[in-house]
Parts: structure tokens; C-alpha cells; sequence
């Protein structure tokens, strides 16, 4: 939803081993050292640079006034409003948060490099007075060399750029968060993978399992550590998650790195390959798409619909773990977002300011739909304050939440949630299922900026998303 939206890919660096921040620039100038570093790339990776990379140092407050204007360009300010209230009324954000200063603050404060695919340029941050990294000497000694390990995750991005056109990738879609978690995850985990095989080298193997975990772990330094975990845990899924599924998908070729070019030939649709990689490499359990009648239409003038996206398997994990209580454990968690097959929601406010979601989910088979119902009606008992006696031994699981109502209804392999909504929207519960349509989702369009003819075979799909990945 809002923190995938900025047309950013944000990276972490070294979140394993501490909080680095911006890295000290040694001599030579960072453009002079541009070509030891492509070598690199290409003997680690086995991608060529067809046109040198440009490169340059950005500080600190010059990266802040950048963050600044793509927040303005891309959130402005009733945009995230909108974004915000969804966010919250799922439960994962306060419902004061400043969600355009939170996405800078995200960024600004564990971020060392960018690569831009627009201008083709990279960016180095460097700190600003009396703001040594911490930790970075120690690594120095210890033989690990972080700045260039930064150069070769970036310029991995200019290889892949080079090769595969990263700019026409969907990253930002708008209405399907999840496609764009998974395509991230393939791009950020490559380069993070080639990235640690040069700082580590021969001891890669025995390492890289503890970079991942940091990753996971979604620890952030400085104020950004603050922020709420489905913020912090959605940013930095790439770089560990997408690490790991891309050294299971080389390792099934034999290991090399090189490999991982036949992974952007056809490439992971859902956060739940990436979480399961043998959805990938075996039968392959692509998404369904699912996508819901049009709500403004069907509700009548009382209620609009403001947007819709998808939320995917890793999502609906971090949704219910804002609700773990006794009841619902964190392993209870896990196997809830687990069998998911494909979902699609819709956040709505009527008249007098309310904001309500409808979510349709759909899963592999009864029991997977049945465990997520049971779970989520959990949820929404802790989230209201509501306990119920359980789930409804038939029908939907509802109740009364001050002047809205809330519903939770499982048919079969499918769910449907109505969360806000008065009873004139619980009235329409059946022309909600009945006008719902699924279907198998086994490719995605590319994108094209507006100075670039329509790709062949493509819809005219224009302003395509500015990839800007951060780190190693």
C-alpha cells in the first residue's frame, strides 16, 4: 500500500552486522573507482555493462531534500491520507501516523547507495559532520571491505538495469503490492547476494544465513527503528527473504551466481514464492487474481471506494502478528498466512468520514481458508475488544463495533471480511461474493515512461515507476 508506492525499493546495509548509515569516502574519487568494481561485478555475477555507469557522492542533507520531493511527487498529502487510514484500519499503523514523514524517516536513516534506472546514475551517501558510521572500523579490520561491497549490490542494479530494463518492471503497481514485493524481492536479493559473496568471499556460505536473519528481523537504526514493524518488516522482506530465494534457485543450477539471469526470463509473482521457493522451482503455485465488483456502484452514493491492492501471503503474516495473543501464537500466525492462492481489497469511506475495507481471500484448499478465518476472527476479537464464543458454527461471525459492523465469513476455500461497514454494506454481503471473479495470474505487464513508445504487445501503461534501491 503507502510504503511500496514512493517508486522506491529500499535497501538496508549491513542490518545483520549494525547500523552503518552513510559510508566514509576513501580516496580515489568514487567515479575512478567505478571500473575496478564493474570487473568485480562481472566475475561475481557474469553480467557485462554494455555503457559505463555514472557515479557520484550525494550527502545526507542532499538525500533528505531528494526524499523530500519524490514523497511530494508520488504521496501527496491526500493520497496518503487515504493510504494512512487503510493502513490503520487494517491495524498495522497508529492512526495519527505522519505517513509521508514516516517514509522519509524510513529511508533517510539506514540508507549508503542508490542506483536510479531513469538517470542511470549512481548515488553514494556520505555522512555529514561528526557522523562517523559506527562499526565500520572494526569490519575494516576484519578484513571485510563494506564500501566496496555497496559499489558491487549498485552496480549489480546498473548490470541488471543494462540487461533486463528495470525500469519497465511493475515495482509500484498501486493495485498489487504483492506482484511488487516479489519482483523487488528478486531484484534487491540478487544484488544483495552478489554484494556479500565479494565482501565475504570464501566464507559467504557459513555468513550469509546471518546477514539474511538481520534482514528478517526488520531492526533499522537511528528513528527509523521506531516506526511500526509492518513498515520496517515490509521494507526490508528483499533483502533478507529475497536473498534466500535467490541462492535457492541458483543453487538448484549448480550455484553460480550467473544463474540468477534465468530467474528475470521468468520471473516470481507472489511474496509467497519468494517465502517458499519450491512454489517456484517445483509445480509452480502461481497467484490467483482476484478482483472484486465495483464497490462504489454496488454500495450506492453513501459509500466511495478510495483504493484497492492485494495483500499476499507475507501481508496477511504481519497483519495478524499486530494480533498475536494467547490464542494466536506466532506459529498460529505463520500457518494462517500459509496455503494462501490469491486475495484483493478495497478500502471505502461513506459520508461521514468512516473508513471500512472489504478483503476477499482465496487458498489452496478448505482447511488452509478454514485456519485463516479462525485466525482472523481471532483478531478482530482482540482488535475490537469483541470476544465472540468462536467462530459461527454457520453463517458469517459478526458483531457490533460502536456505529459500524464487522463481518467474517468463510465458504469453502474462500473468506470474506467486511470491516467498518454499517448495515446497508452487510445487506450487499451476497452480491459481494456473487460479483467477486478469480482468475489464475501467470504473467504481468510492463511499464513505459512517457518519453518511450508502448512495448510491443503491451498496453499503453505509461509514467513506469523509478526503481531506487538503497544498500547492500
Amino acid at each position: 500500500m503507502g510504503v511500496r508506492n514512493l517508486r522506491t525499493a529500499v535497501g538496508i546495509l549491513a542490518l545483520a552486522l549494525g547500523a552503518w548509515g552513510p559510508i566514509p569516502q576513501s580516496e580515489p574519487p568514487i567515479q575512478d573507482r567505478v571500473p575496478h568494481f564493474e570487473t568485480e561485478v562481472t566475475k561475481l555475477r557474469g553480467l557485462g555493462f554494455s555503457k559505463p555507469v555514472k557515479a557520484d557522492i550525494m550527502t545526507k542533507d542532499q538525500f533528505r531534500t531528494f526524499l523530500r520531493k519524490e514523497v511530494d511527487r508520488d504521496m501527496p498529502a491526500d493520497k496518503a491520507r487515504l493510504y494512512a487510514r487503510g493502513l490503520a484500519k487494517f491495524g498495522v499503523i497508529p492512526k495519527d501516523l505522519d505517513l509521508r514523514e514516516a517514509l522519509v524517516r524510513l529511508t533517510l536513516d539506514a540508507t549508503a547507495a542508490f542506483y536510479d534506472p531513469d538517470t542511470k546514475e549512481l548515488k553514494v551517501l556520505s555522512p555529514g559532520p561528526g557522523e562517523p558510521p559506527v562499526g565500520f572500523d572494526a569490519l575494516k579490520k576484519a578484513g571485510i571491505d563494506l564500501e566496496g561491497a555497496v559499489l558491487v549490490h549498485e552496480l549489480t542494479h546498473a548490470a541488471q538495469d543494462q540487461a533486463f530494463d528495470l525500469s519497465t518492471l511493475p515495482l509500484d503497481t498501486g493495485d498489487d503490492d504483492d506482484l511488487s514485493l516479489a519482483l523487488r524481492s528478486l531484484v534487491e536479493g540478487d544484488a544483495s547476494a552478489v554484494g556479500w559473496k565479494y565482501a565475504f568471499r570464501g566464507q559467504f556460505d557459513a555468513v550469509i544465513g546471518l546477514v539474511d536473519e538481520g534482514y528478517k528481523s526488520g531492526e533499522l537504526p537511528g528513528e527509523a527503528g521506531k516506526l511500526p514493524a509492518y513498515l520496517r518488516l515490509t521494507l526490508t522482506f528483499p533483502y533478507g527473504y529475497g536473498t534466500e530465494f535467490v541462492l535457492a534457485c541458483v543453487r538448484k543450477k549448480g550455484g553460480a551466481l550467473s544463474a540468477a539471469s534465468d530467474l528475470f526470463k521468468d520471473m516470481p509473482l507472489s511474496s509467497e514464492q519468494i517465502l517458499h521457493p519450491e512454489k517456484y522451482l517445483g509445480e509452480r503455485d502461481d497467484p490467483i487474481q482476484v478482483t472484486l465488483p465495483d464497490l462504489s456502484r454496488l454500495l450506492g452514493p453513501e459509500w466511495k471506494e478510495t483504493f484497492r491492492n492485494v495483500h499476499g501471503e507475507y501481508s496477511i503474516r504481519l497483519i495478524l502478528r499486530e494480533f498475536e495473543s494467547r490464542k494466536l501464537s506466532p506459529i498460529d500466525v505463520r500457518r494462517a498466512a500459509e496455503g494462501w492462492g490469491g486475495d484483493g481489497y478495497a478500502v471505502l469511506e461513506d459520508s461521514r468520514g468512516r473508513t471500512a475495507y472489504v478483503w476477499y481471500t482465496t487458498w489452496d484448499t478448505d482447511r488452509d481458508a478454514a485456519e485463516f478465518y479462525e485466525a482472523y476472527t481471532l483478531a478482530l476479537q482482540k482488535k475490537y475488544d469483541k470476544p465472540l464464543d468462536g467462530p459461527a458454527p454457520s453463517g458469517p461471525s459478526r458483531w457490533a463495533t460502536g456505529d459500524t459492523r464487522v463481518s467474517c465469513e468463510l465458504r469453502g476455500r474462500d473468506v470474506l471480511v467486511l470491516d467498518g461497514v454499517g448495515e446497508d454494506v452487510l445487506a450487499k454481503t451476497q452480491a459481494i461474493w456473487a460479483g467477486t471473479a478469480k482468475k489464475a495470474k501467470t504473467t504481468f505487464e510492463r511499464v513505459h515512461r512517457k518519453s518511450e513508445p508502448p512495448l510491443p504487445g503491451n498496453p499503453d501503461k505509461r509514467d513506469g515507476p523509478r526503481e531506487f534501491s538503497i544498500g547492500n
